[in-house]
């Protein structure tokens, strides 16, 4: 096989990660060496940039993730998150105080586990916290003077008070079962005093480092083996006032950071658009002008994952595609309306289904890719459209039979295992007819669909699982709803390799990598930062006291992931929505504005180039040529009038002559669609009609 050599920088200058392999190579043994980055795709473009700068035959060093390094030498398996919420549920059954419901469960079970993460990653005592959290709680509520406390009041009291022992439980449950969290390990590893036989470890563009995490790394600090190389810049990092070297500033000790807008500094151009459609069309007309090169060297930055299909309708056609690293909730892809449209058919438990919902089934994306042969479409429009002209709201399997060729009478029979009302009976049916349509996915192009139907089945079988075991569901709707709940919670990762062409990422999935040119959308409030609702049983205040990351550690990660944008770049373009242009309140980023009036890297403020971007205007619309009244359209003018005329059709005919031949004379209609209620049209044709075959008697 031809060897095509090591893949060209993405950055014309040298880039963070060629100056981390330098380093690393220019050891004695660099296979004896441990890296460490910020993320999955930093790694790949890590072991890239070796292959562009090694000037020698070596063997290459062992590359990490922070989390991943810290954890390497755990003994026991990480346990995933749905797991750790089964196992949660087990252990709070067979405490003081348990409920069974696993719906209800859900409720506060994934709270309470992430504040044991954050209580394990911040190497806090748990009875400790939370024994202050119940105290605040009963001051915050009870405390007002009450001799006596009502049986609501102790129940209240009592949830607190079993937070500490679910915490032991809960561990104690895992550890037996050979697993633990990852925030657990990351404890256990930092409190260790052992360390593995790595001769040096690089810690590179590292940004939020959990306490846990701080300390597996201090001892290597100790050791004298750890190298902290960070991706900053000293603009924001020894500015106190800019939020973005927070992370540095607080990891400690020395740093040595760059300088380089000392000496030069990128092109910004900030590009004020009236909509997310705008701004997508902004950067397809930039892209267009842009050589393969170019392209390879240019990356957009998508810090909402709900704008990327719109971005990607956008972009010119690309013979490879685009490559997409990000992370996204699975409620922004196709899977979660399908998952709710196929609940709200199947509980009601027969084989009629409303017209609409028929409708919305068979044309849904997820359909589409695992059934959606020609076939299959053929049919589907040729059997919506017979069943509109009937006026059929419902449709019941034989109506559906008459009218069906096969291809969505066969599809639609295969739901009927789901329309049962055991819970039992509807698992055992989901998981034959999920693993169904996971194998006719296998060749599906669409990376959400086919990820996000991998979270259904995980969700299934952890599902299942709790059912075997527990009993927590007794009807579908049960399992319906909790299947909802745990799906809202999944996030899909993907990691677009390889790394050739335009690169789109999210805002998190750029540190450490380098890139000439860089498109910036969703430049609002809300959207970066993004405004999240951190769910916690532990109060704001309280996390302050204890020293426990919050929102302005948050807010932190966001700021320096932005900031760091500006280190080697040559052009960045910030897009957003205008103000004004919108009725969300929409306005621009904090970001931006701290560029245009208070980041002054070098005594003054960078220059912006300041765009408003219209849409392009539509070409000349092209001449209709004039309406000739031939003779076949006087035929059809002689045969109507016979008839009579209306009033509404001698209105149409008055105000525009062409929609009246088209309407009356050539009987051009749109495609018929099923009505539930009758519109004010319908009901005056009916009036007209009416009245007119009255008046003929008289």
């Amino acid at each position: 096989m031809k060897n095509s050599g090591p893949q060209p920088s993405t950055l014309s200058s040298t880039s963070f990660l060629e100056e981390i392999a330098y380093a690393v190579l220019a050891e004695d043994r660099p296979e004896l060496c441990a890296v460490v980055l910020p993320s999955f795709r930093a790694r790949a473009a890590f072991y890239r940039a070796c292959a562009r700068v090694a000037k020698r035959t070596t063997r290459l060093p062992q590359a990490f993730t922070l989390s991943g390094f810290v954890v390497a030498e755990e003994k026991l398996s990480i346990v995933d998150q749905l797991e750790a919420l089964a196992v949660l549920y087990d252990v709070q059954l067979s405490e003081d105080g348990g409920h069974k419901g696993f719906e209800n469960f859900l409720s506060w079970g994934p709270v309470a586990l992430a504040d044991f993460n954050a209580v394990d990653m911040s190497c806090l005592d748990a009875v400790s916290v939370f024994k202050n959290l119940k105290d605040i709680k009963d001051i915050e509520e009870w405390s007002f003077g009450e001799e006596e406390w009502s049986e609501d009041m102790k129940r209240f009291s009592d949830q607190w008070s079993r937070l500490a022992p679910l915490y032991t439980s809960f561990h104690k449950e895992l550890e037996s079962k050979g697993q633990t969290t990852l925030a657990m390990a990351s404890r256990r590893q930092g409190e260790s005093t052992e360390i593995s036989s790595y001769t040096k470890v690089f810690a590179a563009g590292l940004t939020a480092v959990n306490k846990a995490q701080k300390k597996y790394l201090r001892k290597w600090d100790v050791a004298g083996k750890l190298v902290m190389m960070w991706d900053g810049d000293k603009s924001y990092v020894e500015d106190e006032q800019v939020e973005a070297g927070h992370f540095i500033r607080s990891f400690g000790g020395d740093y040595s950071v760059s300088d380089r807008f000392s000496s030069t500094s990128p092109e910004l151009v900030a590009v004020d658009c009236s909509s997310l459609l705008s701004s997508c069309q902004y950067i397809r007309e930039q892209v267009m002008e842009m050589t393969s090169e170019e392209r390879s060297k240019t990356v957009i930055v998508v810090p909402d994952p709900s704008s990327l299909s719109i971005l990607l309708q956008s972009l010119p056609v690309s013979k490879n595609g685009y490559n997409v690293t990000m992370g996204m909730s699975i409620r922004e892809t196709p899977i979660y309306p399908f998952i709710n449209l196929l609940n709200r058919i199947v509980t009601r438990g027969n084989s009629n289904w409303r017209y609409e919902e028929l409708m919305s089934l068979v044309n849904q994306p997820v359909v589409l890719e695992a059934y959606g042969s020609d076939a299959f479409r053929a049919d589907a429009s040729r059997a919506l459209h017979s069943l509109a002209g009937k006026h059929m709201v419902w449709v019941d399997e034989g109506v559906l039979a008459e009218y069906s060729g096969g291809e969505v009478l066969g599809f639609m029979q295969e739901l009927k295992g789901l329309c049962v009302s055991g819970a039992d009976e509807f698992l055992g049916g989901f998981v034959a007819w999920s693993k169904g349509v996971s194998e006719r996915l296998e060749g599906c192009r669409d990376p959400w669909i086919k990820a996000g139907w991998g979270c259904v089945r995980k969700a299934v079988a952890m599902v299942l699982r709790l059912q075997e075991s527990q009993k927590p569901c007794e009807t579908t709707s049960d399992v319906w709803a909790v299947m909802r709940k745990l799906l809202g919670a999944q996030k899909i990762d993907l990691i677009g390799e390889p790394a050739e062409g335009l690169q789109i990422m999210g805002l998190t999935e750029t540190r450490a990598l380098d890139y000439d040119n860089v498109f910036v959308l969703d430049c609002n409030e809300g959207m970066l930062p993004k405004h999240e609702v951190i769910d916690s049983f532990i109060p704001f205040d309280l996390k302050m006291a204890l020293k426990m990351p919050g929102r302005y550690e948050k807010e932190a990660t966001y700021a320096y992931s932005f900031y760091r944008l500006l280190n080697r770049s040559k052009k960045i373009h910030f897009l957003f929505k205008g103000e004004g242009t919108t009725n969300d309140g929409t306005e621009v980023s904090r970001y931006i504005l701290q560029l245009r009036s208070t980041f002054k890297p070098v005594g003054k403020l960078l220059p912006i180039k300041e765009v408003k971007f219209s849409m392009p205007l539509p070409g000349e619309r092209p001449t209709i040529p004039p309406l000739e009244l031939n003779n076949e359209l006087r035929k059809r003018l002689d045969r109507w009038s016979e008839n009579g005329m209306s009033p509404s059709a001698i209105n149409k005919m008055v105000g525009c002559e062409r929609n009246f031949a088209y309407r009356y004379l050539l009987k051009l209609q749109e495609q018929r669609d099923i009505q539930e209620s009758m519109e004010s049209n319908t009901i005056g044709s009916i009036v007209h009609f009416v009245f007119e075959e009255g008046l003929k008697t008289h």
